[in-house]
């Protein structure tokens, strides 16, 4: 079977759908779990002030940020100051987008408890929420400096999930490794090791730490569709398809399963299984180049160049430029199998300019096996191919050798959760 979408830029669009779906680093709802506080002059519930504290707890739990804020100015107002209130309103701050004002009220708990994880775990968010994961990483190695070794599993969680986002999976894994150690065993953290086992093409370790999630969570979303992916990538089509089958029966009408299912089933030459996900999958919202790239290789395959012409075209319309490339070559062979050879010679020069823009040296590998195993099929475009095949192999000379594996997806690319 011809599938022309090149693995490499299938893996691409796959972790980056799969990645719409992975939440960034959170505390527990508000408010944090609190470490209990007592003062001098007898319990913390006999202090002035308390009464308001509590009131803005209770809003807080109810997502009344404003009026919780409120409370909490009133009971210090009244000489309340514990690291509990500054975390909390701290957090309320936060759950505002209010950054500034969350930053100070946490640097004040902080400062009042500093072997306390959750001050450096919510200012890890702070930052988190204006993008600066460099910042949310200092704060958090700050944090595991200060805090007993016992406390700091979340802090390791916190700074494992950073490094993802950084793309320092090496990083990452030693982080989630160690809040295992201390006890942070929930499934969210098997998971992003997971993920980041599958970033560097560490596929059986991914499938064990998905497997383990779901060993924990039988219904963990995530890790049955990564575990899929996973599967997939590394051509183990039938546990993949019965991945994505469990997730259908729960959901049927999940399209971006039926878009992953219809991948697997393309590989796996179940050409009239994988068009239906496709169809299905772009007809309920899931429109996206991948999806768009294997209709058009399904179609192809079906002998219905014009249709899968008209995939390509929606996937162009899309103007992502990480799958330029990809689609322009995609678009070149529907042509040249259309004997329209001028136009088909036009893009893929412009594909084959791309590739060499970014040396991409395996999308370039792969535009030419595609297209030496159409003129094997299509007999007729051997002659006019010729040059194509040429310039395609010049090209690959050019760029630097990359490290390639037939069981990865693709060759590793920046990519953020």
């Amino acid at each position: 079977m011809i599938v022309i979408v090149s693995n490499v830029f299938a893996f691409a669009m796959q972790l980056a759908i799969l990645s719409t779906a992975n939440g960034n680093y959170r505390t527990e709802p508000f408010p944090v779990h609190l470490v209990s506080t007592k003062q001098d002059k007898g319990p913390i519930e006999q202090s002035p002030g308390y009464a308001d504290y509590a009131q803005g707890l209770l809003y807080g739990k109810q997502e009344h940020y404003d009026q919780a804020i409120a409370a909490f100015n009133k009971a210090e107002a009244k000489g309340f100051k514990t690291f509990e209130l500054f975390l909390l309103r701290g957090q309320a701050y936060l759950e505002l987008k209010r950054y500034e004002e969350a930053q100070t009220n946490i640097l004040q708990a902080i400062a009042m408890q500093p072997q306390n994880p959750h001050g450096y775990s919510l200012m890890a968010m702070v930052h988190q929420g204006t993008e600066q994961w460099e910042k949310a990483v200092e704060a958090l190695s700050k944090g595991i400096a200060a805090v007993p070794k016992r406390a700091a599993g979340e802090l390791y969680q916190a700074r494992g999930i950073a490094n993802i986002r950084l793309n320092k999976q090496e990083q990452a894994i030693k982080d989630l490794s160690q809040a295992l150690r201390l006890g942070r065993t929930a499934p969210v953290v098997y998971y992003k090791r997971g993920r980041a086992f599958a970033e560097l093409g560490r596929y059986k370790e991914a499938i064990d730490d998905f497997s383990e999630a779901l060993n924990k969570q039988k219904n963990h979303h995530r890790s049955l569709l990564n575990r899929g992916w996973v599967y997939g990538c590394i051509g183990e089509f039938k546990k993949s398809s019965r991945d994505f089958d469990q997730l259908l029966s729960e959901n049927q009408e999940d399209a971006l399963v039926h878009s992953l299912r219809g991948w697997v089933r393309l590989e796996s030459d179940d050409v009239d299984g994988g068009l239906s996900d496709l169809i299905y999958a772009s007809e309920h919202g899931h429109s996206d180049p991948l999806t768009y790239l294997n209709l058009a290789s399904a179609f192809y395959i079906k002998g219905a160049l014009d249709k899968a012409l008209e995939e390509n075209a929606k996937a162009f319309a899309l103007q992502d430029s990480e799958s330029e490339a990809a689609i322009s070559f995609q678009k070149g062979l529907l042509l040249l199998v259309s004997d329209k050879e001028r136009e088909a010679k036009i893009s893929y020069d412009h594909a084959r300019g791309v590739a060499l823009k970014f040396a991409n040296r395996i999308e370039l590998q792969e535009a030419l096996a595609d297209l030496q195993d159409a003129m094997n099929v299509h007999k007729e475009i051997k002659d006019s191919a010729q040059e194509i095949v040429k310039a395609l192999e010049e090209a690959v000379s050019k760029t630097p050798k990359q490290e390639f594996s037939a069981k990865r997806c693709q060759q590793l690319r920046t990519r953020q959760e």
